[in-house]
């Protein structure tokens, strides 16, 4: 009795007929389950076009938006990613000032080659 009210009450939370609709046989979620939110829905509403709903152009209309939100997103990132090399860039590079390179190079205040001992005054001096 368990298996029965099982198989009927709760297929279509599990298994719905859509999900293995797709000429593979496959589910869905055994490939997007492995890919980022938005890829992984615009690969679903894909797989499942004209299947779930009558209507494939709004299913695919639904993938593009997934599709634009995850390219929206790598830009952003490659942003952020190009403004820290430019930072990087601007910090850490040898083009540094004229004062840095003068005082940093070979016989420069600053250069480790050199090293100034100061005594401190101490009771027996």
């Amino acid at each position: 009795m368990v298996a029965k009210k099982y198989n009927s009450k709760w297929f279509n939370v599990y298994h719905p007929p859509h999900y293995k609709a797709h000429p593979s046989g496959v589910e869905c979620i055994e490939i997007t389950e492995h890919m980022s939110f938005c890829l992984g829905n615009a690969m679903k509403y894909i797989w499942r076009a004209g299947i779930k709903t009558d209507d494939p152009v709004h299913d695919l209309s639904k993938a593009v938006w997934y599709i634009n939100r995850e390219i929206a997103k790598i830009e952003k990132a490659q942003e952020k990613r190009t403004r820290e090399l430019v930072r990087h860039e601007y910090t850490e590079s040898n083009q540094s000032s004229p004062w840095r390179q003068t005082n940093f190079q070979k016989g420069g205040v600053f250069n480790s080659e050199y090293s100034v001992q100061y005594n401190t005054p101490t009771e027996h001096n």
